[in-house]
C-alpha cells in the first residue's frame, strides 16, 4: 500500500508491484488488493500460494501477538491492523510464500520473550506458509523495493517459478547480495532481510 492513513507514504510499493507484475506471466496471475482491510486480506489468502505485502509493519513492544501489518479500514481514517494473532489463527493449506516487505516483520521487541520467535513472520508460518521473507528491524522503502525486484527476478525464470524449497532461500540470498554490492555502506538497510522456512 503506497498510502496508509496516519503513516508516511511508501512510493517504493508501486515499484515493487511493477517488478512482480513484470516477473509473473501466464498461466500465473497477480492480484493486487488496493487499500485492503485486514478482513479482505484474510478472506483472500486461502485463494493464493504466494502473498506479497508491501506496507507498513510494526512490532508491539508489550505483546508480540499484537504486532501488525498496517492496512486500510474503509470506515474511517485509521489504519486496519492485521495482527500476528489473527494471521496465526488462519489455516492456509496451499500457502507457499509470504513476502513481508514491511518494517519489523521478524522483530520481537519484548525483552522477556527475546529468545522466542513471536513475530509476523512466524505468524504466517503458523498459518501454513512454508516460507516467509521478512525484516528484522525498520526498513528503507527504496531498499525494500530493490530487494523485492531482484528476489522475483531470481525466483521466476522465463515465466516459471524455480522448483524446490531451496529456491526461495537462494532467491533472497541473491537479492540481498546484489543490493549489498550497490549499498555496502548502508548495511542497516539491507542486512535485516531474512528468510524463514525449509
Amino acid at each position: 500500500m503506497p498510502t496508509t492513513p496516519g503513516e508516511v507514504d511508501l512510493p517504493g510499493v508501486v515499484e515493487e508491484a511493477q517488478a512482480i507484475q513484470a516477473a509473473v506471466t501466464a498461466p500465473h496471475e497477480v492480484q493486487i488488493l488496493a487499500e485492503p482491510s485486514a478482513e479482505k486480506v484474510l478472506s483472500r489468502l486461502p485463494d493464493y500460494t504466494i502473498a506479497h505485502f508491501a506496507c507498513h509493519g510494526s512490532s508491539d513492544m508489550l505483546d508480540p501477538s499484537n504486532s501488525f501489518l498496517a492496512l486500510h479500514r474503509k470506515s474511517d481514517s485509521a489504519p486496519d491492523h492485521l495482527t500476528v494473532q489473527r494471521i496465526s489463527e488462519s489455516n492456509l493449506g496451499q500457502a507457499w510464500l509470504a513476502y513481508l516487505s514491511a518494517c519489523s516483520t521478524a522483530e520481537n521487541r519484548v525483552s522477556e520473550l527475546a529468545d522466542e520467535a513471536l513475530h509476523l513472520a512466524s505468524g504466517f508460518q503458523v498459518a501454513g506458509f512454508a516460507h516467509t521473507v521478512a525484516s528484522m528491524w525498520p526498513s528503507s522503502d527504496d531498499i525494500c523495493a530493490q530487494v523485492a525486484s531482484v528476489f522475483y527476478r531470481e525466483l521466476i525464470v522465463k515465466g516459471e517459478f524455480r522448483e524446490g524449497n531451496r529456491a526461495v532461500a537462494a532467491a533472497i540470498h541473491s537479492a540481498v547480495k546484489e543490493v549489498r554490492t550497490q549499498h555496502a555502506e548502508r548495511p542497516h538497510q539491507w542486512a535485516q532481510v531474512v528468510h524463514f522456512g525449509a
